[in-house]
């Protein structure tokens, strides 16, 4: 009988470590399936995070029209909206693109629409013109046209643009800057 014992506890034991070992095989083939969707999740997340940070690189290379503003002719009243777009627009006589206008300088501000009445349209900026330069310093959007043309009223000021892959230097004579000064003087 104790043979038999033996032979009882040796199969027993024996069916224990089978039982062991298939639930450790089962534990590790669960913790493998959980490892391999979560690297799964992750890539799917980097994809979709790498995706949107596209489409927005996308949007902001793409400059947006700024609203539409009539373009005043010379020497017409200029009025501070706040808003640098209009602001330059009426400046110059011109209707500028909201935002950075991308060129092979990096950005700078854009030309949507010239008036042939207006201070830029006589000093002969073009549409789709995109200033790089304000006299000696760099523009990047509208807001940095807007500052040198500010700071620069009475004197002659200098654009650089680019057009059709070329620099244009355009000048914006002293006269014309005077009579814009003048009337952004007068409509504070």
């Amino acid at each position: 009988m104790e043979g038999n014992n033996s032979k009882t506890q040796g199969i027993a034991l024996g069916l224990v470590l089978m039982a062991v070992v298939v639930t450790a095989g089962g534990f590790l083939y669960m913790s493998r399936q959980q490892e391999q969707a979560r690297a799964t999740a992750m890539k799917q997340t980097q994809l979709q995070q790498q995706q949107q940070e596209q489409q927005e690189q996308q949007e902001l290379a793409q400059p947006q029209a700024a609203p539409a503003t009539k373009a005043a002719p010379a020497g017409e009243g200029i009025k501070t909206s706040g808003c640098p777009v209009s602001d330059v627009g009426a400046a110059l006589g011109v209707e500028v693109l909201k935002g950075h206008a991308p060129c092979s300088a990096g950005s700078g501000a854009g030309i949507e629409a010239v008036s042939p009445t207006g201070i830029g349209g006589k000093a002969g900026l073009q549409e789709r013109d995109v200033v790089v330069y304000a006299n000696a310093t760099r523009t990047e959007c509208p807001r940095d046209l807007l500052t040198e043309i500010s700071a620069s009223w009475g004197k002659e000021i200098t654009l650089t643009v680019e057009r059709a892959g070329k620099q244009v230097k355009v000048v914006l004579p002293a006269a014309s800057a005077k009579a814009a000064a003048g009337t952004k003087t007068a409509s504070k």
